[in-house]
């Protein structure tokens, strides 16, 4: 009976590390060897060939769900926090047999096109399930104003709910399919993503914002900055926008494309795997702020959700694939040592969806408490206050880094208070996620050759909940927040937590061999998931300031 009164802290998920160094150094991606090379990184399609298919496309699909309603849209972000919404999500459904209504032939391959629109779109975004594609089927998504197309995308990349493909300007997008097979590709549009602030609006930022090109400090300005993109997440019914970076493991050879953030921006399985990150967006130079096109510029999707801590609001994801684009490629290094109070400090992101800026300021406390609601709060946070610069809406996520030379990465954006450019800065205060205490966590990935798996990085003998829900990871995600945030806070929760690993591999044996202790275990785990689930929605909706 032992087993079964314990069953319920079972719920906990595993999983720890050990730190396997203090400090690593960055490293730098090259940019392509000529304006050609980059070109074709860029446009795997050329865009002489895409410009040829556009014409090909019939007349597109319109939705009207949100039409004429930008202006009340965009107004929701005056209490969505500073992880600021850009889109409205809504279903649909196009079989492929409605979306394409012609094919062309290109060489060996068949190549099927339909339009989807929104009316009075600033941008899109598409869902669309490859699940039932052929390994000889391609599926790509076309800006028609650039016109680029981005992909391709395979089966293998379907999610369970469909993917969202990479975000285009403007009120329309067009699906493309090529295939060497003789059949209609079975690719289905499931939803739409309807951008309310455009991907290029450069939305009212405080005055005080300072311009990555106006930095004088030429390696930050020129290298350390393009580790940092601009990051997209489409979940539920929005679409949002955050920021996060590049971050280097020395141990390799190759530069794996790992990126950190906040857990409130990224907390979930689906959030990883429908994430987009545009890199560059920058100005060219320091005045005027002279931006390039969004539809030029690199872009990664999000492979897998490698590890995150709603307790000290910390994401790594693992990103499909990194452009080094026309400035290289940075990845940050990382420093575990903790802030000293006064220590000069320094901050990359790109506040309300705009271009790239960069905050120089100060460490004035480290390891504070952060109170997000009646059961949440953030733990071990560095707290600093601006001499230069401001965050605002999109910035959460971003780097600090050390101001010494090494530009070490020591947290992610979090909270803050809202700034202000008036003479008297001392209310420009922002939290960071402490990246020494994260590191715990992602070190089997910043350090050694051998990461682990980002799903199954502790085994299911050993983890009851794993052993119950090992094809159910959104179930696992919400069980770890009620740990992280419902439990360890507490000295009974603590309590709990130690006798859960201390029973966990018994459990686990009893769960994997009864089926009615399984049976058992998933109907008790129930209210606890749905426990796990309001605290996980709570966090990402607390009201914080980033």
């Amino acid at each position: 009976m032992y087993g079964y009164r314990c069953l319920w802290i079972a719920l906990l998920a595993c999983g720890a590390s050990a730190w396997a160094q203090l400090s690593a150094p960055g490293g730098f991606a090259p940019p392509p060897a000529s304006k050609d090379a980059l070109d074709a990184a860029l446009n795997p399609i050329p865009k002489d060939t895409v410009a040829q298919y556009l014409t090909a496309v019939s007349p597109a699909r319109v939705f009207r769900a949100y039409q004429g309603k930008n202006a009340a849209l965009k107004s929701q972000n005056a209490d969505a926090g500073k992880k600021i919404r850009i889109g409205a999500n809504f279903p649909v459904d196009l079989p492929a047999a409605t979306l394409f209504t012609d094919a062309i032939t290109d060489g060996g391959y068949t190549v099927y096109l339909g339009g989807i629109t929104s009316a009075d779109a600033l941008g899109l975004r598409l869902r669309v399930d490859l699940s039932e594609l052929t390994d000889a089927d391609e599926a790509w998504v076309i800006d028609p104003t650039a016109p680029r197309a981005f992909g391709p995308f395979k089966r293998r990349q379907g999610a369970t709910k469909g993917r969202w493909l990479s975000s285009v300007e403007g009120d329309t997008a067009v699906v493309m399919v090529r295939t060497t097979a003789a059949h209609l590709p079975a690719v289905r549009v499931v939803g739409v993503s309807h951008f309310y602030v455009g991907l290029a609006e450069a939305l009212k930022v405080l005055s005080c914002n300072v311009n990555v090109a106006c930095e004088t400090h030429a390696f930050l300005r020129d290298h350390v900055s393009t580790s940092v993109g601009r990051l997209a997440i489409s979940s539920g019914d929005t679409t949002s926008l955050c920021s996060g970076s590049l971050v280097n493991n020395p141990d390799t050879a190759q530069f794996e494309p790992y990126f950190i953030t906040a857990h409130h921006c990224i907390g979930t399985v689906s959030e990883a795997e429908d994430s987009e990150v545009i890199w560059d967006y920058r100005s060219a130079t320091c005045s005027p702020d002279t931006v390039p096109s969004v539809s030029s510029l690199p872009r990664s999707e999000g492979e897998a959700l490698l590890a995150t801590d709603g307790t000290l609001d910390g994401t790594l994801i693992e990103l499909e694939s990194v452009p080094s684009g026309s400035l290289g490629r940075y990845y940050l290094g990382w420093d575990l040592r903790a802030p000293v109070i006064n220590e000069d400090i320094i901050g990359l992101h790109h506040p309300l969806a705009t271009a790239m800026r960069v905050n120089h300021g100060r460490v004035t406390a480290i390891n504070q408490t952060i109170q997000t609601g009646v059961l949440t709060s953030y733990h071990k946070q560095t707290r600093v206050v601006w001499d230069e610069g401001v965050t605002e809406a999109g910035s959460s996520g971003s780097c600090l880094l050390f101001d010494d030379g090494s530009y070490a990465l020591t947290g992610m954006l979090s909270n803050g208070a809202t700034h202000t450019c008036g003479a008297d800065r001392s209310g420009n205060i922002d939290d960071f996620t402490s990246f020494r205490d994260f590191y715990s966590e992602i070190s089997g990935f910043l350090s050694g050759t051998n990461p682990p798996d980002p799903i199954e990085d502790t085994p299911p003998g050993l983890c009851p909940a794993k052993a119950a829900f090992e094809n159910d990871p959104e179930i696992l995600e919400k069980l770890r927040a009620l740990r992280d945030q419902g439990l360890l806070p507490t000295a009974l929760g603590k309590q709990l937590t130690a006798v859960y690993y201390k029973a966990a591999p018994y459990l686990a044996e009893l769960v994997q061999k009864s089926p009615e202790a399984r049976g058992v275990f998933v109907l008790t785990a129930s209210p606890f998931v749905s426990i796990g689930g309001a605290i996980l929605e709570q966090t990402r909706h607390a009201a914080i300031n980033h």
